[in-house]
Order: structure tokens, then sequence, then C-alpha cells
């Protein structure tokens, strides 16, 4: 059975990307896709998503507070931060918001599916360091 992932993201070349990458694992799948948080609030409960992949920086409301909402509306749904913010405070912030990940942009070709692999087993996955913790 295939892990679904829905993935929110503002700039399309990103959700294309995104949707490769997970395309071409044979255990996932993608399940849907919104540029802006409130697109992902109305259209994730029908997904059934396994996970959420979420840009930290969206049109109207952040990443982070998608999260704490998703968090309220759908608890047990994790959610994996893709941010172009470094610093181990943005990763503090995802964590702290329920994120159960963090990825820098700059590394997330090399790192994504290791990523989401290791969030669907219910790791924390930072990708700062390469450091995994469960």
């Amino acid at each position: 059975m295939k892990s679904r992932i829905f993935v929110v993201e503002d700039h399309d070349v990103m959700r294309e990307a995104y949707r490769m990458a997970i395309e071409i694992e044979p255990d996932l799948e993608l399940c849907g896709t919104a540029g802006t948080a409130q697109e992902a609030l109305d259209a994730i409960a029908a997904a059934a998503p396994d996970l959420v992949l979420v840009d930290v920086s969206l049109p109207g409301m952040s990443g982070l507070e998608l999260i704490e909402r998703l968090r309220q509306a759908h608890p047990g749904l994790p959610a994996l931060v893709v941010s172009g913010h470094h610093g181990a405070v943005y990763a503090e912030r995802a964590l702290a918001a329920g994120a159960r990940g963090y990825l820098d942009k700059k590394g997330v070709a090399t790192v994504l599916l290791d990523a989401i692999h290791r969030v669907l087993e219910g790791e924390i996955y930072l990708s700062e360091d390469g450091r995994t913790r469960s």
C-alpha cells in the first residue's frame, strides 16, 4: 500500500519537482497539492494524506500556522516543513508548531525522499546537520 503525500507549496516549479520525486517512488503517491494554506485546509480532509509537505512561506497564512491548524483538525497527521530559511531557529519553530521534520530547500533534492520515509516511520528529520531522532 502506498503512502499518500499532500504538497503545500506556492511555487509551481517546486510543486512539480516534488510531484516528480514522489511519483518515482514505488511506495509513495501524490494525493493532492495546494498553492496556499487555505487551499490546503479546504482539500486535506478529502485527500486523506499520510503526510503533508509544507513550505514555510505561503501567501495569506504561514506554513507554520497551517501546521498548527492541521494539528488541531487532523491530530496525528505528520507534517514535513521545507523552507528557504536557514538556521536552527527555523527548525525549532517548525517543530514547536507541530512539524515532524524540517528541510532546507537548498539541499532538498538529495534528502527529500529519505526525509519523507523517516517521518512516515515516526522519526523526526532535521536537515540542518542530517541528524534524526525519534
